[in-house]
């Protein structure tokens, strides 16, 4: 027997023996596992451990903290899913596509070639989700503990991870499969990573006729879902508390207008029930103005929530207040009061002083700074309620925290993965076509 027919009899007994497409799937797959190996491929690893450990120092102060560091925190965990995706598939169709063609004209079925890249991608995206995991664990990044499906939030975090992962590494499998040349792919994935973050939908704010454009994106139910997992509607948003910190430290004053004889007839209105009821609490008869009026709006603050008309009771709360800044200024603050047991007592004591008689009928203004109002209220009472009140503002159905939610979003990343193989696998079916 020559040569030449005995390379040809084990051609034809590879045609025969591996027409199968699921034993196609095994040899194709430990292509593959060799390439991992010694075409140094494996490299993925340590830069997705690398670039998670780079994205946790930057986010690891307020991620699952505050709703604004999750928002940050979910947005850099969706483009570090999709950025080890993108580069794990974006070469591996179009740098052996002459391969493909050949193998494909002796009898390999596009599908079990398709399916092997699947299996083999889902393995290299799930290390690359637990290596991720693990570096937000070590660089400190206070993952809640209790997840929605499973004990652990870790758990479920890394499913969304792996999930926005593998469907990127899908996406960037079809674009492989479309261009003829690695250089041609590697020039349309940065465009194809710009689309996927800019059209995030929670990031930016993006214009109306965007909204079809984000609903196509992995990142759309990608960051989603992890700011549904965070919880991201009940943390507290402290952007507006941070800015007031900052006129905090400047020196710069600010204008108070109080009309002082308003003031005093309102907390002398006893046909007011709210007011009434403040002025017959007992108060002791050794305190200063200052005390008494910050006792009485810690009084008016605890009344007004059983208040029935509550109007009233924050008309109370504001006049009590302006009453603390008009002592303030004035130093009255300091003053003792006479015997007096009630509360309507001290009023009337403070309503009879000269200096308060003196401007009862005039609008009173002086400047202040706020830090100045920060101390007269009580900064951490005030952060409290600024950090929690505002909160509300930005809520977002869909970040609202429900097995309903993450489930949708799950789907949704599933449906781009097998979307994506589809069509990769039916753009190959065309590669007989190719004239290269």
């Amino acid at each position: 027997m020559s040569e030449h027919t005995a390379a040809e009899g084990q051609r034809r007994s590879f045609r025969f023996r591996h027409r199968g497409r699921l034993a196609q799937v095994g040899i194709y797959f430990g292509k593959q596992a060799r390439t991992f190996i010694y075409q140094n491929d494996w490299k993925v690893l340590p830069m997705a451990a690398l670039i998670a450990g780079i994205v946790s120092m930057v986010i690891r102060g307020d991620f699952f903290r505050t709703m604004e560091g999750t928002l940050k925190g979910a947005f850099a965990l969706t483009c570090v899913s999709i950025w080890n995706g993108c580069f794990n598939s974006i070469q591996v169709i179009c740098r052996e596509r002459s391969i493909i063609k050949r193998e494909h004209r002796s009898g390999m079925h596009i599908s079990s070639y398709i399916a092997s890249h699947m299996l083999y991608q889902a393995l290299l995206c799930l290390a690359q989700a637990v290596l991720t995991m693990y570096v937000l664990l070590v660089m400190g990044v206070a993952i809640p503990k209790e997840g929605l499906f499973s004990h652990f939030m870790i758990v479920d975090l890394g499913i969304s991870v792996f999930l926005m992962t593998m469907a990127s590494d899908m996406l960037s499998l079809w674009i492989s499969a479309l261009v003829r040349s690695t250089t041609t792919a590697m020039t349309v994935m940065p465009f194809i990573l710009i689309i996927q973050l800019v059209f995030s939908g929670g990031f930016f704010v993006l214009p109306e006729w965007s909204r079809t454009i984000s609903d196509f994106t992995i990142s759309n139910p990608g960051l989603k879902c992890v700011c549904a997992q965070a919880d991201y509607n009940n943390l507290p948003m402290t952007t507006v508390w941070k800015t007031l910190r900052r006129l905090d430290d400047s020196e710069r004053k600010i204008p108070v207008s109080i009309k002082l004889g308003s003031v005093i007839d309102l907390l002398q209105d006893e046909n007011i029930a709210v007011v009434k009821d403040l002025r017959s609490q007992r108060t002791s008869v050794d305190m200063t103005v200052g005390e008494l009026l910050s006792q009485l709006e810690g009084a008016a603050a605890n009344g007004s929530a059983n208040a029935p008309d509550a109007q009233q009771a924050e008309a109370l709360r504001q006049a009590i207040g302006q009453l603390k800044l008009y002592a303030y200024a004035n130093g009255l603050n300091d003053v003792k009061l006479t015997a007096s047991g009630t509360v309507g007592g001290a009023l009337d004591f403070i309503s009879n002083l000269p200096l308060v008689i003196e401007n009862r009928d005039q609008t009173y203004s002086f400047e202040t700074s706020i830090s100045e109002i920060f101390d007269l209220i009580g900064r951490d009472k005030l952060e409290d309620a600024i950090t929690n009140g505002t909160k509300g503002i930005n809520y977002r159905e869909d970040y609202v925290k429900s097995r309903t939610n993450v489930a949708a979003y799950w789907a949704k990343l599933g449906v781009f993965i097998l979307a994506y193989a589809a069509l990769a696998m039916i753009t190959l079916e065309f590669i007989d076509k190719d004239k290269r």
